[in-house]
């Protein structure tokens, strides 16, 4: 017979595995766009183990109490696991977008990309002020985690079930909604520019290519206007000694 013990963990654990199947995708995103895994979020990971384990190694599996508070505990630690890592896909995102822009000049910019050269600009120049209200709903959703002493607050509880009714299929839309539309709009721009990389590099040849064109025409207009002149003023010479000198 399963024991009331069991049918608590079980349920629990099954949420855990919903928040760490988030966060699992927004770290390997991260770790996909910085070519490494970022270390910062080894600590709340870690953490986060460390909590599941005590309820084995502390002999508290029979114990209810001992099981919410160390699952809630879990939570917690992969909740702020996935708020960093969302702020390093953010900034990551951003940081490509920016290398993107400044790889091209501003003629090959506004050639291929058109109107959205402007939108991800204007985007770019509003992202921080955007990722600081972010940041700033979560900090005040984190602090409202704990009590004045630094204990778990009771009032915060369903922390694990507390966006699982939401309608599933779209993305970053059950844990994190402070991140939703930025998390959206930032990785829209990154993709819309990523994607249009090769106009940008053919335009940038094309461009090069009838500069150089240009260069080249203008170099033997150069030499023909200097040939010329040389044969006028040779030409002048000879009239000069020879026809009116005489």
């Amino acid at each position: 017979m399963v024991s009331k013990s069991q049918k608590l963990f079980s349920k629990k654990f099954s949420q855990l595995a919903c928040l760490y199947a988030e966060v699992k995708s927004y770290v390997l995103s991260a770790e996909e766009l910085y070519d490494k895994f970022p270390v910062a979020l080894v600590n709340e990971l870690r953490n986060s183990y460390d909590h599941i384990f005590r309820i084995f190694n502390n002999d508290k599996f029979e114990d209810t109490t001992e099981i919410e508070s160390e699952i809630e505990n879990a939570s917690r630690h992969l909740k702020r696991c996935g708020y960093d890592a969302l702020e390093f896909l953010i900034n990551a995102y951003i940081q490509k977008c920016h290398k993107i822009l400044l790889s091209y000049k501003k003629v090959v910019l506004y050639e291929v990309l058109g109107d959205q050269y402007h939108k991800t600009k204007d985007f770019l120049l509003n992202s921080d002020d955007r990722l600081a209200k972010s940041r700033e709903e979560k900090n005040s959703k984190i602090a409202g985690y704990y009590d004045a002493q630094g204990n778990a607050s009771s009032e915060d509880e369903p922390l694990l079930i507390q966006y699982i009714d939401e309608v599933p299929g779209e993305e970053y839309n059950t844990y994190y909604p402070e991140f939703k539309e930025l998390i959206r709009d930032v990785k829209s721009h990154y993709d819309i520019v990523r994607k249009r990389i090769k106009d940008l590099d053919e335009y940038e040849l094309e461009l090069k290519s009838n500069e150089k064109k240009k260069r080249n025409s203008n170099i033997i207009l150069s030499l023909v206007f200097f040939i010329l002149g040389i044969i006028v003023s040779l030409v002048l010479f000879y009239f000069e000694v020879f026809h009116f000198g005489g």
